[in-house]
């Protein structure tokens, strides 16, 4: 029997998200997630920007309150206040928990098929993470 998939280390969080972190713990990667993207850059060299501005004052129904719940927002608020803040997007770390749950799914006995429906994926992106997983597939050289 091969051996259990062992989820690697995450990758670390960007500076920029890491001072968010630090105030607010793990509610940062739901808060960059949470937020819109812009989109910029020419044709073919686009990239995404995460922009947040953290208000002075804080109101029960502002979205940071939504989004992350209002004691962590307070302490955002305490520590950013009037700030416009430019967080990494964390794409690395979006990659990272899906190519992990694809991998976890694989190994508990799901089907490809079963795990494209389930993660919204094509069948190529989840062979591509599953021949790139420590342990390889079954009946694939590598």
């Amino acid at each position: 029997m091969p051996p259990a998939y062992r989820r690697p280390e995450p990758p670390p969080l960007p500076d920029s998200v890491q001072e968010i972190a630090d105030v607010i713990g793990r509610a940062a990667l739901r808060l960059v997630g949470a937020l819109p993207r812009w989109r910029g850059g020419s044709p073919g060299h686009e990239s995404t920007r995460v922009i947040l501005y953290v208000p002075r004052k804080l109101r029960p129904d502002h979205r940071l309150v939504q989004i992350i719940g209002y004691p962590a927002a307070l302490r955002l608020v305490q520590a950013f206040g009037g700030e416009i803040l430019y967080p990494a997007n964390c794409n690395h770390w979006a990659k990272y928990l899906r190519d992990a749950r694809v991998i976890e799914l694989f190994e508990a006995g799901a089907s490809v098929r079963f795990i494209c429906a389930v993660m919204g994926l094509p069948p190529s992106t989840v062979d591509y993470i599953l021949d790139r997983r420590p342990s390889p597939r079954p009946g694939r050289a590598g």
